[in-house]
């Protein structure tokens, strides 16, 4: 009975400790964010739109930047707390290096996060472009082509038999007139993909909503054998 009693004991100090040191982990990172924000919204080298992200992120990707500036950090040897630790004033070369390299980082992150169109954008070229044919791919080239048909970047020629003989393009054709497009056009092809792709996505998320805002039937009870 004593070592029953004891044993829980232990196990309640256990998960004592492991809930003490959670919380003290999630406070000192809590600490880190904040004494980040002071950082940014002081340092006169960060853009104003940087200064804005940073003052601006939610608590969940606050955390997500903090892990990542961590990581950088400790690839270079570094630790993030010395850009907040009133020492790093003695060492005015380190700090300059420091600050200039968690600037470029921060950037470079905001930069990725703008660039996640084109990024969705390039991945879907590059899987069409292996295989254009794919039965997947279908939906894609039948939107994208109306698109650069429509914004006249596929060959004049296509253009003007398909204009007056009035016949709808084969699915060969209208591949063949998108890799034409890209390779006349590689700006205006790539932009008239974003925008099919972002209207695709709308459609997607709207289509969502009105399954989930849809009312639900319910049987009467009167109804049920």
């Amino acid at each position: 009975m004593l070592l029953f009693a004891t044993t829980i004991i232990i196990a309640i100090l256990l998960i004592i400790g492991v809930v003490w040191r959670r919380r003290r982990a999630m406070k000192q990172r809590r600490r880190q964010i904040e004494q980040l924000r002071r950082w940014a919204a002081q340092h006169s080298e960060l853009e104003p739109a940087l200064q804005q992200w940073i003052q601006r992120l939610p608590a969940a990707e606050a955390h997500v930047l903090l892990d990542l500036l961590n990581g950088y950090c400790t690839s270079l040897n570094w630790e993030l707390t010395w850009l907040f630790a009133p020492q790093i004033q003695k060492a005015p070369e380190l700090k300059r290096v420091l600050e200039e390299s968690i600037s470029a980082y921060v950037r470079a992150i905001l930069y990725s996060l703008h660039m996640e169109a084109d990024v969705a954008a390039f991945h879907t070229y590059v899987a069409f472009e292996k295989k254009p044919t794919a039965r997947k791919h279908r939906p894609l080239v039948e939107q994208l082509y109306q698109k650069v048909n429509h914004e006249r970047l596929t060959p004049p020629t296509k253009r003007f038999f398909g204009r007056f003989a009035r016949k709808e393009a084969s699915t060969k054709e209208q591949i063949a007139a998108i890799q034409q497009a890209f390779e006349r056009d590689p700006v205006h092809a790539m932009a008239a993909l974003k925008q099919v792709l972002a209207t695709d996505a709308a459609f997607t998320v709207a289509h969502i909503r009105e399954e989930l805002t849809a009312p639900v039937q319910l049987t009467p009870m009167s109804a049920v054998p």
